[in-house]
Order: C-alpha cells, then structure tokens, then sequence
C-alpha cells in the first residue's frame, strides 16, 4: 500500500492491516500467517474532498480491530464511520454520528506541506460481549488537542454512552476482562490500566 500504516491486528491464520492503498482505493487490508495478501476492502473516504498524494495517504487512514466472532471494525479518522465486516471483508454494518467536527486543515506551503491536528476517530476497540467503543481525539480551534471522547454502542451499533476525558488518551488495547490500556498525556507520560464505567 503506498499510505502510512494507521492499524495492525491480529486474527486467527493471518493479520489486518490498515494502510490507505491509492491504486485499489481501499484501507483494509488481510494477510494470511506466512505474510502474504490476501484481499483488501473498505472504501478509503476522507473529509478533504481534494487531495494531492501526498495529503491523501495522511488523511485516508483509520484504526481497526477484531472482534469475538473474527469480525472487522474500521473506524476512519474522519469523517465520523465505523464499519463491520466479515472476515473475508463484507460489510455488514455502517455507525455514523451527528456532529460538528471540523474537516482537517491542510495546508502548502512552498515546497511543503504542513498538516494540523483535527478531531476525529483514533482508535476502536471491540469489547468480549460485542460492544464497540469508538475513541475520538477532540482538538481546539487552535488546533491543541484539548480532550477524548470515549464512545459506546452495543453489538448492533446503536449509541449507548459517551464520557468526556479531559486529556489525551491513547487507547491501545483491552484484555479478555475487558479493561483497556492507555497512555494518557499527563505531566510524565504515563501507561495506564482501567476499568471505564461503561457498565
């Protein structure tokens, strides 16, 4: 793929990998356990409209997961979707939220380009029971990254909760209890182990 790598994870007999790929346009793509593609789907779709390349790999990215079942969740940095997929990349399942996020600002600037933080999607995280929580970094006017918002729906994608984090939170993983590991932005950055009260 010619994009960033934006999302790694593992599944049985093979990986996940999200990367936005321009010849096939899609962001997902599926290896098997010796490394070799396999397949590649979802549509890459950014809240840019018109991209050179160059802007185009840092914005058509996104994170994914697995979950329980060996379903695919990909949620796109922006605009706010989550997609379900099967295993072998059908998409059975579209989450949007209503929300006044602002597209991300992209600037050149002689013979470069400079790119600024915007709220959007950074991580999704598939829980044991099928719940799905969509992590989402909330930027100022000023372009200062001022909070995270922590997003839950259950298994069919209705909208449950949302808590508010007045920090930066990196939401990396969850063990099979379902307590989720950050690192939060904090005077020492710090890696932290928690239950959320989603329950």
């Amino acid at each position: 793929s010619d994009g960033f790598t934006t999302g790694l994870s593992p599944a049985a007999g093979g990986l996940y990998v999200a990367s936005f790929d321009a010849v096939s346009d899609k962001v997902v793509h599926r290896y098997d356990a010796l490394h070799r593609w396999v397949s590649s789907f979802s549509d890459s779709w950014s809240a840019v409209e018109s991209m050179p390349f160059d802007v185009e790999r840092w914005c058509n990215g996104g994170a994914i997961d697995v979950g329980p079942d060996g379903s695919v969740y990909y949620t796109q940095w922006t605009p706010y979707e989550i997609r379900k997929f099967t295993p072998d990349g059908k998409l059975r399942l579209t989450i949007r939220r209503e929300n006044d996020f602002k597209p991300p600002r992209v600037e050149r600037q002689a013979d470069s380009v400079a790119f600024y933080n915007y709220t959007g999607s950074s991580a999704i995280l598939v829980l044991s029971d099928g719940r799905i929580l969509n992590v989402v970094s909330v930027v100022a006017d000023d372009h200062k990254i001022v909070g995270t918002l922590l997003e839950l729906f259950d298994a069919d994608g209705r909208f449950l909760k949302s808590i508010k984090v007045d920090r930066l939170v990196g939401i990396k993983c969850r063990d099979a209890r379902d307590r989720i590991y950050a690192w939060e932005a904090r005077v020492v950055p710090q890696v932290v182990r928690y239950r959320l009260g989603f329950r």
